[in-house]
Parts: C-alpha cells; structure tokens; sequence
C-alpha cells in the first residue's frame, strides 16, 4: 500500500486543509480545483467499492450502502472529498 502522506503531498502543498478519506489512499485519482472554492481531494468511488469488499470481507451491496451512508453522505464542509464515476459509451454506473 502506498504511504500516505506521499499521496496527498501535492493536495496538501495546495489546500492543507483539504479533508481526505482514509484507508482509500489506493482509490486516490488526485484533486480537483474549483471557481472560489477550495481545492479537494477526488477518488475513484468502484475502486472504493472494492477496497471496503477486500478489507472488510462485504459483499458488494454492503460496500455500496456504506459508500453511500457512510461516505459519500458525509458532509465536513467545503473541503471534503468527491467521488469519482466514469461514463463509459455515453452511460453512467449508476
């Protein structure tokens, strides 16, 4: 796994405040830069998904009810995190 504080050196040189998601360093995709808003950290929520099926032995809808409850729900102001899903033939995931 990578070292942590590696992979948000960047995010941090630029908004050390920004709010990151622990344990989903692998899941990681890097920061996003808004107009008049502070600078957040972005990952890839599939990646997410499956990080929380291997570390916690979930099956997949345990994973995404977490992501979704527990996660993504999780409002720490103007500095949390987004998550990150690719449209892929002109469909979404979801």
């Amino acid at each position: 796994m990578s070292n942590p504080k590696e992979v948000y050196r960047s995010l941090e040189e630029i908004n050390k405040d920004a709010v990151v998601a622990e344990g989903f360093e692998e899941a990681y995709l890097g920061y996003v830069r808004r107009s008049n808003k502070p600078t957040i950290a972005v990952y890839d929520y599939e990646t997410c998904v499956e990080i929380l099926m291997e570390q916690e032995s979930w099956d997949r809808r345990k994973a995404v009810n977490f992501m979704e409850t527990g996660v993504v729900a999780t409002w720490l102001g103007n500095s949390t995190p987004c998550f990150f899903f690719p449209v892929q033939g002109g469909e979404s995931n979801d």
